[in-house]
Formats: C-alpha cells, structure tokens, sequence
C-alpha cells in the first residue's frame, strides 16, 4: 500500500484556474475555498509506483461555519512518458473527469476538523505515469451549502 499526504505547501498553480487564498490560522497552514467562485490547486506524483484497484482520497478541513457542505471536485491527469508517441505533446493533453467530493462542517463548532472521502480508479494511469490531480471548489455549484471560506490542511491519497 502507498500512502501521500500532500500539505497546502506542497501544491502547484492549475493554469486557468484562481488559486484559494493561503492563510496561517493558529500557527497551521490552509488553503480557504472560497464559497462564490471557482479555485483550485493541483498536486503531482512525478514517477507513479505501482498500483492496483482504487486510489482513496482524503480531504481533511474546517469551515467557519457550523452546517453545510462544501463540494470539491478531483480530476486526474496521467501521462505515460514510455508511450510519448501515441501521447502526443504533454502540454496538450487534457484532464479527465472530475469525481465529487463533499466536506462536511463539523456539527460541534466552527473550526473544527472534518473530512471527506473519495474511492476513484483511474482508467488510464500504469506505473511509471507522471500523475497529477487537481482539486477545485466550484463554490456556486448547487448542494455546495457551507457558507463562507472552506479551508483544507490536506490532502491524503491512499493505493
């Protein structure tokens, strides 16, 4: 079993999409979603270990607020640097299907931690793939109901 934690600073800019603003809050790091727009940022896994099945993701987070759900969406991009010719020009190559996530407030009080779970198997991605992934708030998207800044101190991918 492989396991990543990707932490905010670890992320990448996603070209055409506006980043979340970066806050430290009580000495810890975050990334705040905001709930009108859409911002994302990407994470990358350069020489992809071997794998099989499904990739399990977890976003860990908190909101200011005490009920509803922020929606994220995590798409994947896979290159296979030992087929480059029938990939084609890397920088050209699209990102596939995003797969929803949604993140609860914590019931208990603002700011506290919640998480949220995502099963995804990638139908292209073999071992040796430059992989990366994206996570984006589409903060206007319908069953997004938390309100205000969602903020996300990390990311986990499981396989």
């Amino acid at each position: 079993m492989v396991h990543y934690t990707f932490p905010p600073g670890a992320s990448e800019i996603v070209s055409g999409v506006a980043v979340p603003e970066y806050v430290i809050e009580g000495g810890r790091a975050a990334y705040a979603y905001d709930d009108s727009t859409t911002e994302g940022v990407m994470y990358t896994i350069p020489n992809l270990p071997a794998f099989s099945g499904a990739m399990n993701y977890e976003v860990l987070g908190y909101a200011s607020g005490t009920t509803g759900n922020a929606l994220f969406d995590i798409t994947h991009f896979s290159y296979t640097p030992s087929a480059a010719a029938a990939e084609g020009n890397w920088r050209e190559k699209g990102w596939g299907s995003a797969s929803s996530i949604s993140v609860s407030s914590a019931s208990g009080g603002s700011y506290q931690l919640s998480k949220g779970t995502l099963e995804y198997s990638p139908v292209s991605a073999i071992t040796g793939d430059y992989f990366a992934f994206k996570i984006e708030r589409t903060g206007a998207a319908a069953g997004d109901t938390a309100v205000g800044d969602f903020r996300i101190v990390g990311v986990t991918l499981t396989f």
